[in-house]
């Protein structure tokens, strides 16, 4: 569900473990995505996602686009705060 309650962390943790676990599923995530994306035929991208008027391939790229938006925050999260 779109901005359901799991969308949003109601108290962003600024603990070092809670940090890791955090890039461990994220790690996790993608590679469950990259394990079904290889048993699917190339076709899929063609086709729209279930109940949606958009492609795979628009879905799979935005999807990429968003991880690597936030992962350049994180990159200059931690370059300014390496400096310290």
């Amino acid at each position: 569900e779109i901005d359901s309650d799991d969308d949003w962390v109601s108290k962003p943790s600024h603990d070092v473990q809670d940090w890791k676990f955090a890039i461990d599923e994220l790690k996790e995530v993608h590679e469950e995505m990259m394990v079904t994306l290889a048993t699917l035929e190339d076709s899929i991208l063609d086709t729209n996602v279930p109940g949606t008027k958009y492609r795979f391939e628009l879905m799979i790229r935005g999807v990429i686009m968003h991880d690597v938006y936030h992962l350049g925050q994180l990159a200059l999260l931690n370059a300014a705060f390496s400096k310290n």
